[in-house]
């Protein structure tokens, strides 16, 4: 991938990993970067920047059929860990290499599982591609995905490397990725990736409150609090309890304490009821 593209100064072959090796994985990101058309994207894990090279020159390819796509700037936060020096050596030449496109490289070094949230809690940014490809252990895999999912915009996609890799088995992202529940979001894979494309939301539900409304699951949700409460035959204070429980900080964030409360008073009703008894 290196000699594909000419930029002085870069530094290849000092740290682990290169997406190059995998002609299969380099197709499967440059076709989802160019699908997806992002402005906002994270990568966790930059290395010495193989795939951030990719999604760039994908950009630079969008830039070019559509000359209005970088009007506005395209950001990209990139998180690392930074241990090899290669690292900051190839970052800021491909910052200041992209720049001069609109694209803006931000690379935040730390343990992704504690700088991650900070940023995105102070951001304020949802994204439209986010590429996991840190730590492989599973509960950084895992810490990851928790950390990114609410920051995903709606069609956007979450993009894990090293999934059931043939050639490069790596147990921890497997695992992680297995025990996730994707509810929102279609899932594929194909050997050594792995990505959720979030669905999108029906405009018209958004604001529902009365007909399935969100704040309890919403109608294709099968954990909807009706449903629960059905099929568990729970009954009207049970059924209560489950229902303040489910929507605790969803309908309203400052009556979630409020929610709580109500749902212990139900549940306790019901214990003294069977007391009584």
């Amino acid at each position: 991938m290196e000699n594909k593209i000419n930029i002085d100064g870069l530094i290849f072959g000092k740290g682990e990993g290169n997406i190059s090796w995998y002609p299969e994985r380099v197709h499967t990101l440059q076709d989802l970067v160019y699908q997806i058309k992002p402005r906002n994207i994270i990568e966790i894990g930059f290395n010495e920047g193989h795939s951030m090279i990719l999604i760039c020159e994908t950009l630079l390819k969008i830039i070019e059929e559509n000359p209005e796509f970088n009007q506005k700037p395209i950001i990209v936060y990139v998180f690392d860990d930074c241990k090899y020096e290669s690292t900051f050596n190839n970052h800021s030449i491909l910052t200041e290499h992209y720049r001069k496109w609109n694209i803006h490289l931000n690379l935040i070094p730390g343990n992704s599982l504690e700088v991650v949230p900070k940023v995105l809690e102070t951001s304020k940014i949802k994204f439209d591609f986010i590429e996991i490809d840190g730590c492989h252990f599973e509960e950084y895999v895992k810490g990851d995905i928790n950390n990114v999912i609410n920051f995903i915009n709606d069609n956007g996609i979450i993009y894990l490397d090293d999934y059931k890799s043939s050639k490069d088995p790596t147990e921890g992202v497997d695992k992680a990725v297995d025990s996730f529940d994707w509810y929102d979001f279609n899932t594929y894979y194909i050997d050594g990736v792995f990505w959720a494309h979030k669905k999108e939301k029906q405009m018209t539900n958004k604001n529902e409150q009365v007909n399935h409304p969100n704040h309890y699951g919403g109608e294709t949700n099968q954990y909807e609090a009706i449903k629960v409460i059905d099929a568990w035959d729970l009954g009207f204070s049970l059924g209560n309890t489950v229902k303040y429980i489910s929507r605790a900080g969803k309908k309203n964030k400052d009556k979630e304490l409020e929610d709580l409360k109500k749902a212990l008073w139900y549940l306790q009703h019901h214990i003294e009821t069977l007391e009584k008894k």
